[in-house]
């Protein structure tokens, strides 16, 4: 029997991205022109590259719900003054520490059940599992304007940029470049949602794929693993493996191992024995029988 819980979870997260194609900037590339060249105007040419950047970035994000004129809100938010433009990097920064700080404390909170081996886990830890405070932060962030007023006033690098340009950077434009790259993703609430039950799918998937070492027997019925070994694939299996290497009896056990991961990279590990303590199983002949019939 395969095992193939890893591909509909990819195509959860797949279905949840199409919803992108939902919205789309409503800011054509003449209006775009228009605003650019009439804040060169009243700020000078000294800032043109700030303003064509800043525009562009807010601009490709702007979408026909944000309902508010394009051109009155770069007029009105476009900061020129570097202390004035200084004091609202300050302020963003400080608040979006907060809230995210907060927010993955929470998190670790409502995922402690299934990271941790607290005990069984019961239907509630599932759901709290799939319960995300941080989905509607994004995008409640554009709706607010905030994002939009980052946008407008500090670049979104690229990473061929930071690449580039990196190495000679200060302090403060690494934290800019940081903060906006936190920003600058428009990911509506409801697809953010779908992706976090997607992911939490998939770590679900990942945590409780463990073999148990104790239930594995070899062809003479030898079980050459203790009572009680249970590893998470794969680095528990690798890390099992490696510490294998001094002892005497150490290369009849890797080689166990070995047949363990081939069974799993090939998908023909049994799904009845994975985090299992009632199966015995033959990675090599993979005959898989209950622990009662021993």
């Amino acid at each position: 029997m395969r095992v193939r819980g890893g591909w509909a979870i990819l195509g959860l997260l797949l279905m949840s991205l199409a919803s992108f194609a939902d919205e789309s900037s409503t800011v054509g590339s003449a209006e775009r022109d228009s605003v650019v060249k009439g804040l060169v105007e009243r700020h000078g040419a000294s800032h043109a590259v700030r303003i064509q950047r800043g525009v562009t970035q807010t601009a490709d994000r702007w979408w026909r719900s944000d309902g508010e004129d394009f051109r009155a809100f770069c007029e009105t938010h476009f900061i020129s003054d570097p202390v004035a433009l200084d004091a609202t990097f300050e302020r963003i920064q400080q608040v979006m520490e907060q809230v995210y700080g907060h927010l993955h404390e929470l998190r670790r909170e409502l995922t402690t059940p299934l990271d941790l081996d607290t005990g069984p886990i019961r239907p509630v830890d599932e759901m709290f599992g799939n319960f995300d405070l941080s989905t509607h932060v994004g995008e409640d962030l554009y709706r607010s304007k905030v994002a939009f007023l980052a946008l407008l006033n500090f670049p979104v690098h690229s990473l061929a940029e930071r690449l580039e340009a990196g190495p000679t950077w200060d302090r403060k434009t690494w934290a800019q470049s940081r903060m906006m790259g936190g920003l600058s993703p428009r990911v509506p609430a409801e697809v953010q949602q779908r992706a976090t039950q997607a992911f939490t799918a998939a770590s679900r998937y990942v945590d409780s794929y463990n073999v148990r070492m104790d239930r594995l027997v070899d062809g003479s019925g030898r079980r050459p693993f203790p009572e009680g070994l249970r590893l998470i694939t794969h680095w528990g299996l690798r890390d099992e493996l490696k510490s294998h290497y001094p002892s005497p009896e150490g290369l009849a056990r890797q080689r166990m191992i070995h047949d363990v991961m081939k069974r799993i990279v090939h998908q023909e590990i049994p799904a009845e024995v994975i985090d299992n303590p009632d199966r015995f199983w033959n990675p090599t002949s993979n005959q898989v029988w209950r622990f009662d019939d021993e």
